[in-house]
């Protein structure tokens, strides 16, 4: 069941990705990244770190309310998000270019990936429980689908916890990426 949550997740992830990035306008970017004068902006560890493990960590719990809702807002959240990061990484690849774009995000934006998606296939992780158990016989294990929902919350909190451990490490990552600047 995992696996299956997880694939969703994936799939949700990557249709946004790759949506937002084509959406981009060509002729748009402002430079927006740069400070003063055209030079990148300098930001150090300590005023990055906090602000990126807060926003990736509420992205995570949004991912995560899938548990509340059956699955419903963490594929909506998971759909918009993608779409960001696409449009983000569309917009930094036309201002900088796709090698400079991609050269700077890829220590730490896999990290975030991967925690993304466990915080995604922890919110879908009881619906799909439940949904293949409501799918198979109820006879073989007694369990109503409801019952199976709510026995896979344990998981799905488990595996919020590693998706959040590892979007700290990706925060510490990026962080000090930013700082090298």
């Amino acid at each position: 069941m995992f696996v299956i949550a997880f694939s969703v997740s994936l799939a949700a992830l990557c249709t946004g990705i790759v949506l937002g990035y084509s959406s981009m306008d060509p002729a748009g970017g402002d430079g927006a990244w740069a400070g003063s004068g055209g030079q990148p902006a300098e930001i150090s560890f300590a005023s990055s770190f906090g602000p990126i493990l807060v926003r990736n960590t509420g992205a995570a719990m949004l991912l995560f309310s899938g548990v509340l809702t059956a699955g419903f807002s963490t594929v909506v959240a998971l759909g918009l998000m993608a779409a960001y990061i696409g449009a983000t990484f569309g917009a930094a690849a036309h201002t900088a270019g796709f090698q400079e774009a991609l050269g700077s995000i890829v220590l730490y934006a896999p990290l975030e990936f991967v925690g993304l998606l466990l915080a995604a296939t922890a919110g879908m992780l009881p619906v799909v429980v439940g949904v293949a158990n409501a799918l198979r016989s109820s006879a073989e294990d007694g369990r109503s689908p409801l019952r199976a929902y709510a026995e896979s919350v344990a998981l799905s909190l488990k595996t919020l916890g590693v998706a959040v451990a590892v979007i700290l490490i990706a925060a510490l990552a990026e962080s000090v990426v930013i700082a090298a600047r």
